[in-house]
């Protein structure tokens, strides 16, 4: 099969290209720099362009003889935002797909896969938290599911993948968990919240989406993942690797946690600093325990994962190697200062109202 992947250097992107190689599949990537592409993917067919430019693109050529796309681009919710903060969104996570799709569709291609979230996953199982109400970021994965299955018919299948937390690494890009790491690595003592998060390497998460294009029939969305975690415990393990002697880990109460970002929220609306994610409301995702069965996705697609722990042994390798200054270390350190003061004062506070 040909697929064209948009996203192919990205973090999952290069861990998908190898592994629809490694299938037997013949790759096609869409990038802004098609030279330097070819050499990181090893790949010939390197056609040049911008999703930001994309009534330039030669949709005729990139689409022709293509049986799948997969769509591995996008941002998420650490992505520095850009005037309006739902317009931002939308144009990168939901207006790009659809026209990518749409030009797809036009062209004859058979299948079109979409990398999403499981924040869309955890709005379903909790629709009682309005996680579209309160987080933009959230609010356009699940406007972007809506609108791209919108577009399947009997011959064009769309299949929307909601991806949990990816550990591992890939070159000049870095985990969603680089800066957790990083935090583990700098900051002392080290604080950890109640809640977790369904996990997978990149490279299980690349063996799944490679096979998953060999169904005969692609799931409308299917939540795909390996192992679930709490942040407790997954602090502990970059703990343990980042640092030698071990730190102190402090377990961080929801209740204590609700008011500190709550705290967190009013001054970030109040110097209009806006996000993905809205801090006033981070207690409801992060004291949560996003876990998802893995079962069903593994028997229906044929991957094994398995390899959760030597990816978080590979995230710490990639976060090391980074060049951390001395400035960036001095305001981890009076932060985390600031966060402990805090959390102190509250509670005393708590113990003297109870």
């Amino acid at each position: 099969m040909r697929i064209l992947v948009i996203g192919a250097t990205g973090f999952i992107g290069q861990h998908l290209c190898q592994a629809l190689l490694e299938q037997g599949h013949e790759i096609r990537a869409l990038t802004r720099n098609a030279a330097r592409a070819s050499e990181l993917l090893q790949i010939d067919d390197c056609v040049p362009g911008d999703l930001e430019q994309l009534d330039q693109l030669d949709f005729e050529h990139l689409m022709t003889d293509i049986e799948a796309v997969i769509f591995a681009a996008g941002v998420d919710e650490r992505a520095e935002i850009v005037g309006d903060v739902d317009d931002f969104y939308y144009q990168y996570n939901i207006a790009q797909c659809v026209h990518i799709m749409e030009k797809a569709k036009q062209y004859g291609v058979k299948q079109f896969t979409v990398l999403g979230s499981v924040f869309t996953y955890w709005h379903r199982q909790r629709p009682d938290l309005n996680l579209d109400d309160y987080h933009p970021y959230v609010r356009s994965r699940l406007k972007q599911q809506q609108a791209c299955l919108e577009y399947a018919a009997d011959d064009f299948q769309v299949c929307m993948v909601e991806v949990p937390l990816v550990l591992g690494r890939a070159k000049g890009v870095t985990s969603v968990a680089n800066t957790l790491v990083q935090y583990a690595r700098l900051s002392y003592p080290i604080f950890s919240v109640e809640g977790g998060m369904a996990a997978i390497s990149v490279s299980s998460l690349a063996e799944a989406l490679a096979k998953l294009q060999e169904l005969e029939t692609l799931p409308d969305i299917i939540t795909i993942s390996d192992e679930n975690i709490l942040w407790h415990d997954l602090i502990a393990h970059f703990n343990q690797m980042a640092n030698n002697p071990m730190k102190p880990v402090k377990l961080i109460k929801s209740g204590l946690f609700l008011k500190l970002t709550q705290l967190g929220g009013f001054f970030a609306n109040l110097l209009k600093i806006e996000g993905g994610l809205d801090q006033m409301y981070m207690a409801d995702i992060v004291n949560s325990e996003i876990f998802c069965e893995a079962d069903e996705a593994k028997q229906l697609i044929g991957y094994e994962g398995g390899d959760l722990y030597q990816s978080i042994s590979d995230t710490v390798e990639a976060a090391m190697e980074e060049k951390v200054t001395q400035p960036l270390i001095n305001t981890l350190d009076q932060g985390v200062s600031a966060l402990h003061k805090l959390s102190v004062q509250m509670r005393q506070r708590f113990e003297t109202t109870e």
